[in-house]
């Protein structure tokens, strides 16, 4: 029979573990519920890895790794996630400004279903994104936009013929020139 864990706290007590386990409940933060539930268990000194694990329906893994973390760095240590995305954003920064500089202009409609922001992003930099991919872009970019991280609100139109013209026409002429500058490039590779 495997021993009782058994972790000590002069930090802590059982009602301070009871409050974060209320507070992390209230927030639907369940993850560290389930966290704090392992410490609270394992301070008890009742029970074992495996019986924790069963009790709070994770693996003996987690139970050691969360138990390991508290003796290390206490809450701070057991609310941090140690998992970073491992998949890059299908929008670059770079990507991101140009398609609110091309919404703005009016060059691209940001119409409902935004098929022409799909159509726009394969024609401008080959990315084949769903359309419900595009709904999420959409609504991230224009939450970034209206808290001013992009640009003030005000540019973003609500309505594709509501934009300006001067801005248009400079959009429109950058656009040539890239098309211009992309083409040579393409004759200077087949030449050399």
């Amino acid at each position: 029979m495997r021993p009782k864990l058994k972790i000590t706290s002069s930090t802590y007590s059982r009602e301070d573990l009871l409050d974060h386990i209320d507070d992390a409940h209230f927030q639907k933060n369940w993850k560290a519920k389930r966290r704090y539930q392992v410490i609270l268990y394992a301070l008890s000194g009742k029970y074992t890895t495996d019986e924790i694990a069963e009790l709070v329906g994770c693996s003996r893994a987690s139970v050691t790794n969360w138990v390991r973390r508290w003796r290390e760095g206490g809450t701070w240590a057991l609310e941090k996630n140690n998992y970073r995305p491992t998949r890059q954003p299908a929008l670059t920064e770079e990507m991101i400004v140009d398609l609110v500089e091309h919404l703005t202009a009016g060059l691209i409609s940001g119409g409902k279903g935004h098929e022409s922001i799909q159509v726009w992003l394969k024609e401008r930099y080959d990315l084949d994104l769903a359309i419900t991919a595009v709904d999420y872009w959409y609504s991230k970019i224009w939450d970034r936009f209206c808290k001013g991280e992009l640009q003030d609100c005000d540019g973003f139109p609500d309505n594709p013929h509501k934009v300006d013209l001067r801005l248009r026409k400079r959009m429109e002429g950058q656009d040539k020139k890239r098309a211009e500058r992309e083409r040579r490039r393409r004759q200077l590779s087949q030449v050399a």
